[in-house]
């Protein structure tokens, strides 16, 4: 390894390093394995650092998607949008590969010519993902409260950005702009890639508007990563050549082997993230998110250099880049498909890509701007509780919003209670009742009965939420992190 790469690496090589990268910056983004001391994190931290040191290991590979599907699976069913969408298409890399390796009848030390065929075993089908993403984004905004600047998610948002850096200006003309610019961005990207003539367009738009939301507040820079997997698939088949020829061109140019400018951009990029992190004091309250951000700045500028090399490659047509061949894989992508109607048909509202969307679908409260209320087809987002008095500060959150809650999450909260608590609360038939949970003891055992598999893929946010909503007090749930300040779009900050 520390002589000249002999060999042009593979598309699944590159991707497999992108993979990495993205998975180490989940882990910092999201940190409670190291608190929780929790096996599988660690794990996957590691199996992914070394992935990032040897990204041509398809044993490694692999190793890491089976550890990126069970790390999901173990915080499911709260766990943060862009985590879970890499989670569910990883196992549809996973099958992909393991059904091309039995055709291929082998498992390890694959040929160049061998990993681009495992690579276009897996590639249509993260193509049809990245539009459905990005569709399924774009519809949930399609509603008559995203539009209005006084309650939209985008403005706020933006005036949450604003609080932060006072340059950004937050006139009326600017949340307009925050609104529009966000649907244009999320509807046109998709539309851009679809066509080989806009398709480079596509790729240059779609990196710096993803690495722009990295540095709002949110930093949501793990984020950017998962839409970049997405992203790579649709680049030109011999971009990893001409990567690869001006990788070693630099290297010489600073008379450096390639394996040594490997670990000394990770060097120069965790120095980056430490030295980032640490600029309030070293100390062992320092913020992994912060070393990831670090790391992410160098990640990004080498990625839009790496499109710059490649920018007049040929670009192939769109209907051959979508044609998945594997009947499995198109079944699968009609899985990802469902996931996202699940907010319309009556099933979950969270990790269904309708974050941050100001998207409402429960009974008495349909909001969507051409999708009609007639598509909700089950009944979990009918049955709504209203909270009257809790001295549970998740409950008492609710009251004071004024927020309903689905029955079926409010009886899951009262199950996973970390506390003794009372909650007086209407039901969905509208009695007013109690519940109380004291030494750990509910006073009405039935309410809190677990269906574990629904619970394990249901989910639903308090109904106005804009946000993934995480209740603070409950009992094992996943990375908790980004909870979006509220801000009068009228009021603070003021308007410039």
């Amino acid at each position: 390894p520390f002589q000249k790469l002999p060999n042009t690496p593979s598309r699944l090589t590159l991707f497999a390093l992108l993979y990495a990268w993205a998975n180490l910056l989940h882990q910092l983004s999201y940190p409670e394995w190291i608190k929780g001391l929790q096996l599988i994190g660690w794990l996957l931290f590691f199996a992914s650092g070394f992935l990032a040191l040897r990204p041509s290991s398809y044993p490694l590979l692999i190793a890491t998607l089976i550890l990126r599907i069970v790390y999901t699976a173990s915080w499911m069913p709260m766990i943060r949008g862009h985590l879970f969408i890499e989670g569910l298409f990883s196992i549809g890399i996973l099958l992909a590969l393991v059904l091309k390796s039995q055709e291929l009848r082998q498992y390890s030390r694959f040929t160049n010519e061998q990993q681009e065929t495992l690579f276009a075993s897996f590639a249509p089908f993260l193509r049809v993902t990245s539009l459905i993403v990005y569709a399924a984004v774009t519809v949930s905004k399609l509603n008559t409260e995203f539009i209005l600047a006084e309650k939209s998610a985008a403005v706020q948002l933006h005036l949450w950005t604003a609080s932060k850096h006072p340059w950004v200006p937050t006139g009326a003309w600017a949340q307009q702009v925050s609104i529009w610019g966000t649907l244009l961005f999320e509807g046109g990207i998709p539309l851009l890639l679809l066509f080989r003539r806009t398709r480079w367009v596509g790729l240059i738009l779609a990196l710096l508007f993803h690495s722009l939301l990295g540095v709002l507040p949110l930093r949501v820079c793990s984020f950017t990563l998962v839409m970049c997997l997405l992203l790579y698939v649709w680049l030109p088949a011999g971009n990893p050549r001409k990567i690869h020829a001006s990788f070693l061109r630099f290297s010489e140019a600073i008379k450096l082997q390639p394996f040594h400018v490997m670990i000394l951009f990770y060097v120069i990029a965790g120095l980056t993230g430490l030295l980032y992190s640490g600029r309030f004091g070293f100390n062992l309250e320092m913020s992994t998110l912060d070393v990831g951000m670090g790391m992410w700045w160098w990640q990004t500028l080498v990625m839009l250099a790496a499109l710059w090399v490649i920018r007049d490659l040929p670009r192939e047509k769109s209907k051959s880049m979508l044609h998945i061949r594997s009947w499995p894989l198109m079944l699968y992508a009609g899985f990802v498909f469902f996931n996202c109607l699940c907010p319309y048909i009556g099933l979950k509202t969270r990790s269904a890509l309708s974050m941050h969307c100001n998207l409402r679908t429960e009974m008495g409260y349909w909001n969507h701007l051409f999708l009609p209320e007639s598509m909700r087809i089950f009944n979990f987002q009918n049955e709504l509780v209203s909270i009257i008095t809790s001295d549970l500060p998740d409950f008492a959150h609710l009251q004071k919003t004024g927020m309903p809650l689905p029955h079926f999450e409010f009886r899951r909260w009262c199950r996973l209670a970390a506390q003794d608590f009372n909650v007086t609360y209407r039901d969905p038939s509208g009695k007013i009742l109690h519940f109380s949970k004291t030494s750990g003891q509910p006073s009405d055992s039935a309410l809190v009965e677990a269906s574990p598999i629904l619970e394990w893929f249901l989910c639903f946010n308090p109904v106005g939420a804009s946000h993934d909503y995480m209740p603070s007090l409950t009992q094992r749930v996943g990375p908790a992190r980004n909870i979006v300040p509220h801000f009068d779009s009228n009021a603070a900050p003021s308007a410039r």
